[in-house]
């Protein structure tokens, strides 16, 4: 394998001096200069069948951070105070999606938390710093909440984006933050009969009162709730389904939201529930009770008249996205027995730290999702030159989660689709291999996460769509082999809409054919420590096609004898070998440390015009660097 490394060497040249253009280092302007965000509410949710069914007077609240910081928000809506400069347009009435518009600077990286809650509801509590929402169920040990109390449920979500054109108008999915406990029996009216009071409530013991909207962890047990005695509810409310369930009609006696985890091993919660009856509040008692965040928890049987026979069934509270139960997985065993027995839709989740070096091979043969929490580490190996986790032909696997998977490198091979929107992935050979490699007929789709790599980042024989994220490329010659950190090779194309990249031999590289097509990212090439050894951003060779839209390209040396008058960031070439096909440069827009150019073995070096228009000199900072061309008419 070739690794299409200019070897040039000739003497830095002085950077010219030049005037001032427009600075993009500016709002993105999707929608007037804004950001626009469609925040749904689950679409399964459309009757009053059950409660929880229809959520209706929803306010959404939003808080907009830098990306890792923590501390202060840039933008917030909360409680009907919008900050200066963004727009919420709030839920219709029973509608489930609102909008939000926030000028938000192009191609940088943004944390966004969203909760909504009925606007009639006030138990809510946001702390900016920390990015947590406390839940109040009234003052310490002995809380109450109405029984019934529809108006109690919630809803949140939250996404880290580099905004940009693909961050335009994108659908931001909420899902229920807490559980619900229901109590339904089937014996009502026997026990009515024998002169039974109407009058029914429970309390849980075991709750939290605070979720982190960022990861989803729940913290801060509270000793007790108590959901108020009331009536039985109207038979307008039918009690949930129940598969298989052939007895009598069931009848609410209790409904009550409750803040727990989503089930994962840290984030786990059982809860007792006491039932209040006939005058009792320990009428009968139900212990170690499952609940689920964004489930429904059933109790129910003749426990009225047969109390000590009861029957728990938990289901999700609504269908599509989320209509699937999590797998968990505690060790690399687990991890890959999961992925084994999966079926279309399952959603995959490690716990705790695994390898999977003694596991060999695992081959994706389903639509799954395997979502890995941060601060969790998978460690693969790659074992007879294949890469740990394959996505068979004509499969999607989707790895999401702020987690890490890392290896010595091919960490994914994908034959079908693979979706990232996330992750962190870390590699440690240094002269061969790529974190990901896609096949022919293949396709990747990164949005968001982090890739950190001495050699390739991407190999790609088949097609790709970087979205964003954060690329540390550090493959450099004065290894014993050297690469581009992502390569487009013959029947490739590679869509790149934003992003973070930074490499010392070389970011993008487009070759034998391979077509890349830049509309927006930053790109910028170093220098390691004591070494000349930055190249270029983006590398055309062999018939490789790259074109150049937007963005910002920054190179870390002039390799051009001062022809391009600056930096060397975009160049097509021979690759170093005379009488071999050069490159294609496409140059329609960006931003460039020096002019893209063309550079043959034995031949001259010369600037590529662009498409239309010429090279217009400017003075744009971006990230604290310079930019001193754009195309301009």
């Amino acid at each position: 394998m070739k690794h299409y490394l200019s070897t040039a060497a000739l003497l830095a040249g002085t950077m010219l001096a030049v005037t001032s253009c427009s600075n993009e280092d500016a709002p993105y302007g999707g929608d007037g200069g804004m950001t626009v965000f469609s925040v749904k509410l689950p679409d399964d949710l459309g009757t009053r069948a059950s409660f929880g069914d229809a959520p209706s007077n929803q306010e959404l609240n939003v808080a907009i951070y830098e990306a890792g910081n923590t501390e202060k928000a840039l933008f917030t809506s909360i409680n009907g105070e919008t900050s200066e400069g963004m727009t919420v347009e709030q839920f219709a009435s029973d509608g489930l999606t609102a909008t939000v518009k926030v000028p938000l600077v192009k191609n940088k990286h943004y944390d966004l938390v969203f909760w909504s809650k009925d606007k009639t509801n006030h138990s809510y509590k946001y702390t900016e710093k920390g990015q947590t929402l406390t839940v109040g169920y009234g003052e310490g040990e002995g809380a109450t909440v109405q029984n019934y109390n529809d108006a109690r449920d919630a809803f949140f979500a939250s996404k880290t984006v580099t905004s940009g054109d693909a961050t335009n108008s994108q659908a931001i999915q909420l899902k229920r933050m807490f559980a619900q406990i229901n109590v339904g029996t089937n014996d009502l009216q026997a026990y009515t009969n024998a002169g039974g009071s109407d009058l029914f409530g429970i309390t849980v013991s075991g709750v939290a009162t605070e979720i982190n909207l960022k990861s989803g962890i729940v913290s801060n047990p509270t000793g007790t709730v108590t959901a108020t005695t009331s009536n039985a509810a109207s038979s307008a409310k039918d009690f949930p389904a129940i598969t298989g369930y052939t007895g009598n009609r069931l009848q609410y006696l209790s409904m009550i939201y409750v803040l727990v985890g989503d089930g994962a091993a840290a984030n786990k919660t059982n809860v007792d529930v006491s039932l209040y009856a006939n005058g009792n509040a320990g009428f009968a008692t139900y212990a170690n009770v499952p609940v689920q965040m964004n489930y429904r928890t059933n109790i129910y049987g003749a426990l009225l008249t047969n109390p000590e026979v009861f029957n728990v069934t938990i289901d999700p509270i609504f269908a599509g996205e989320y209509n699937k139960e999590i797998t968990f997985a505690a060790t690399a065993e687990e991890f890959t027995s999961a992925i084994e027995n999966a079926q279309d839709g399952d959603v995959i989740r490690p716990t705790a730290d695994m390898s999977l070096a003694e596991s060999g091979n695992v081959t994706i043969n389903n639509d799954i999702t395997i979502d890995v929490p941060e601060g969790v580490t998978v460690t693969t190996a790659r074992t007879n030159n294949q890469a740990n986790i394959i996505v068979a032909a004509g499969k999607t696997l989707n790895l999401t989660g702020n987690g890490t998977l890392s290896g010595d490198n091919r960490i994914v091979d994908t034959n079908g689709t693979l979706n990232v929107d996330g992750p962190t992935f870390n590699t440690t050979t240094e002269n061969r291999g790529s974190v990901i490699t896609v096949n022919p007929g293949g396709n990747l789709l990164f949005k968001s996460g982090t890739v950190n790599s001495p050699y390739m980042a991407f190999y790609l024989n088949g097609d790709a769509t970087i979205e964003g994220g954060t690329f540390n490329l550090t493959s450099k010659n004065s290894n014993a082999g050297y690469a581009y950190g992502i390569q487009a090779n013959e029947g490739s194309n590679l869509v790149i809409n934003g992003g973070d990249f930074t490499g010392i031999q070389g970011i993008v590289a487009s070759i034998f054919g391979g077509e890349v097509t830049i509309n927006g990212g930053f790109f910028r090439t170093y220098n390691s420590q004591d070494h000349r050894d930055g190249f270029y951003c983006v590398y055309a060779a062999n018939g490789g096609i790259a074109t150049i839209n937007g963005g910002y390209f920054y190179g870390a040396n002039d390799w051009s004898g001062n022809v391009t008058e600056g930096l060397s960031c975009i160049v097509s070439s021979d690759n170093d070998a005379a009488g071999q096909t050069l490159g294609i440069l496409k140059i329609s827009g960006g931003y460039f440390s020096g002019k893209p150019y063309e550079k043959v073995t034995n031949g001259a070096t010369t600037v590529v015009s662009p498409l239309t228009g010429t090279y217009v000199p400017c003075s744009v900072e971006k990230n604290g660097y310079t930019f001193t061309w754009t195309v301009g008419q």
